[in-house]
């Protein structure tokens, strides 16, 4: 994942990345919640779970704008840092691709979640990010493997994916391990994409488990530090401690 700090680039980085990291400090929070827009808007287009005529229009504008200024923001950081182009491809390569392939869009908002500066303050908040990367990781690989089996069943014979909303469902019980069974892939590219699901459902739910425990255990530790000072309820007091008197000298 790439900072959008300047100071944690390294020594050697051309200033022209610099000053594009710069600029992107001041539009990772626009480009974030563009992203997370874009994301939920195509989803309610291919979906197709929009009948109205004028919510389908205002939704196709949401969707072009979210995606014009992804581009715009992308597009001004070549620009500053054009004396550095192959180191800047280099490094942003995956928003390049993103850009050409709508569809791999929305994986942009896990790179921002490691560029809003929020995120970036402390190692509370570090755990923080990495707690949501996997909680968005999760929903977007849902939301890609649900969207492939999609395309790959709805014209399949016999099949009972052939609507994304219906896919996202089993996408879902799937990851969760509940397997109502009430949608199921019949082709083989399909029944392949559903065990990568299974599979990666396994390493993201034992992820989350983790980091969700690791922060309720520091979160406990720092609360019990404020509960209890130092030199009291069987906590050592440091030597030194001027809130601790000194034994007296017995010779």
């Amino acid at each position: 994942m790439n900072s959008s700090s300047l100071s944690s680039s390294p020594p050697d980085f051309p200033t022209p990345i610099r000053r594009a990291q710069h600029f992107e400090r001041y539009t990772a929070w626009p480009v974030f919640l563009a992203s997370i827009t874009f994301f939920v808007a195509t989803i309610a287009l291919l979906s197709a779970s929009i009948h109205d005529r004028d919510l389908l229009r205002a939704t196709q504008i949401v969707a072009v704008v979210a995606y014009v200024l992804v581009l715009v923001d992308f597009l001004i950081r070549v620009v500053l840092a054009r004396k550095a182009a192959r180191a800047f491809f280099k490094r942003y390569w995956f928003e390049l691709v993103s850009l050409l392939l709508p569809l791999l869009r929305p994986f942009v908002i896990i790179i921002y979640l490691w560029r809003i500066p929020a995120f970036q303050r402390s190692g509370t908040t570090l755990r923080a990010r990495l707690l949501a990367t996997t909680v968005v990781f999760m929903f977007l690989y849902v939301y890609f493997i649900s969207s492939a089996v999609w395309l790959v069943e709805r014209n399949a014979p016999g099949a009972n994916i052939v609507n994304l909303a219906d896919a996202i469902w089993w996408g879902f019980a799937t990851l969760c391990t509940v397997g109502y069974g009430d949608f199921v892939p019949v082709t083989t590219a399909g029944r392949i994409l559903g065990v990568g699901l299974m599979v990666g459902g396994i390493a993201i739910v034992g992820t989350t488990t983790a980091l969700v425990v690791s922060v309720l255990g520091e979160q406990l530790k720092l609360r019990r530090d404020e509960l209890v000072p130092a030199g009291t309820a069987g906590t050592p007091a440091l030597a030194g401690d001027p809130g601790v008197a000194s034994a007296p000298d017995v010779r």
